[in-house]
């Protein structure tokens, strides 16, 4: 199954740098598959059948090698479709280059 992860807090320069080449080794490591970085954002795609079990693995050692923690915000392909096919803005025929989306961990108190 294919995954998204959204890792919060990763910089390309200043505070919590990590290169995607070395992140993108870090999941591999962790037991993912297919793993693919986009550009410098931190965000990762790859497969997994246990994505959470991934995570784990990658924000400990994240935190082991680099010194912060890695906070990750994972979505399946299927939460992806859903999410776009719920955008009003996409509803209404927006150009897909201009849409947003913004997803929280969990969800809020």
């Amino acid at each position: 199954m294919k995954h998204l992860a959204l890792l919060r807090g990763i910089n390309v320069g200043g505070k919590a740098v990590l290169p995607m080449k070395e992140l993108a080794a870090i999941f591999a490591a962790a037991g993912a598959s297919s793993v693919k970085t986009l550009i410098q954002s931190g965000n990762v795609v790859f497969e997994a059948a246990d994505a959470a079990a991934v995570a784990a693995g990658v924000t400990a050692e994240i935190a082991r090698v680099y010194g912060y923690p890695g906070r990750i915000v994972l979505r399946g392909a299927d939460e992806l479709r859903k999410a776009y096919a719920a955008n009003p803005f996409a509803q209404a025929g927006a150009p897909v280059e201009t849409l947003h989306v913004y997803f929280l961990a969990d969800w809020p108190d």
